[in-house]
């Protein structure tokens, strides 16, 4: 964080933050409002709070700590995540003013993150691309592009009319549905 606080222009970053006591301590008031809520609200609730932080030993200045207080039914779930984008926005760019505010902040940019690392995670195991090898991200996405084209148009034949079109059933495609 420091590397990148440091460099010019500035390196912007949003990473997860570990919980520990000290960091409970901070939002233990967010957290009793989210708990009411939760208790009027069908038992799941959510609220963001941010505040700034520094370590006791690690950080050499305080960082913008941005705390998710959520209580699923019975449990608490608190998580954070640390990062230098300004609350305020951009000075220079005709963007919403709270477009890094607490909750967009966590909602649609550090989720986003763990969202994309799903998707990734997902065409490997979905459409078993195990042999992503290349080092050229394009050669990868050709890869997978033609898998999942081909893994489309196979799916697709099994619908086709084929006798009403009085063609041959290709010896590939089973007859009834096989999806």
């Amino acid at each position: 964080m420091a590397w990148c606080e440091e460099q010019q222009p500035q390196v912007y970053y949003c990473l997860g933050l570990a919980r520990n006591s000290r960091l409970r301590e901070l939002i233990e008031e967010k957290f009793a409002r989210v708990r009411e809520s939760a208790i009027l609200c069908g038992g799941v609730a959510r609220g963001f709070t941010e505040f700034q932080y520094q370590t006791l030993k690690s950080w050499t200045c305080n960082r913008r700590v941005i705390a998710k207080a959520e209580v699923l039914q019975d449990k608490d779930n608190p998580r954070f995540i640390v990062t230098n984008l300004p609350a305020e926005g951009f000075e220079d760019q005709q963007q919403s003013s709270n477009r890094f505010c607490a909750q967009k902040c966590y909602e649609d940019f550090y989720c986003a993150r763990g969202d994309m690392e799903n998707q990734i995670k997902q065409q490997y195991l979905d459409l078993e691309a195990d042999r992503t090898s290349s080092h050229w991200m394009a050669s990868n996405q050709l890869r997978l592009w033609l898998a999942l084209s081909l893994c489309c148009f196979s799916r697709d034949c099994v619908h086709w009319p084929w006798e009403a079109l009085n063609w041959p059933r290709p010896p590939l495609v089973p007859s009834g549905n096989a999806c």
